[in-house]
């Protein structure tokens, strides 16, 4: 059941992206690094690899009932670490945009780092991390 739930939501996103103004409006590649570098480093460095692996595992059905309290705690700071990397982002992306009124072609970049990271941030973690950690509750 909760894959249907992830897959109502994913093609919920995608039919506003395809629908709105196209697919590759949505695509900014330094926005979409800084999130996978920044969450992803901070969920390294507190739980490591094998542990995020794990999560991973999780999220593909595989999980060891002894590991449940584990996988859930990683999984929570992956939701925490993704959102916080998104937010950065945006503030990061406002920065840009404030240094540079005086060139109004250059606002657009700002602008985009600034919403596609905390879409992307969000992105990871609700529809990654939360269904996993979820999961593991049960």
């Amino acid at each position: 059941m909760r894959w249907i739930g992830l897959a109502v939501s994913t093609v919920g996103v995608l039919l506003a992206v395809m629908l709105g103004s196209g697919a590759l409006s949505f695509l900014d590649l330094p926005a979409l690094l800084f999130v996978l570098l920044v969450g992803g480093g901070i969920l390294t460095t507190a739980h490591g690899v094998p542990a995020i692996a794990a999560v991973f595992r999780a999220l593909l059905g595989r999980i060891e009932k002894n590991s449940l309290a584990a996988v859930r705690h990683t999984a929570e700071t992956g939701r925490r670490s993704f959102v916080a990397a998104g937010w950065v982002g945006v503030i990061i992306g406002v920065v840009q945009m404030l240094s540079a009124l005086d060139d109004p072609s250059q606002l657009g970049q700002g602008m985009a780092v600034a919403l596609l990271t905390a879409f992307y941030g969000d992105l990871l973690g609700y529809l990654i991390f939360l269904p996993v950690e979820r999961a593991t509750i049960d």
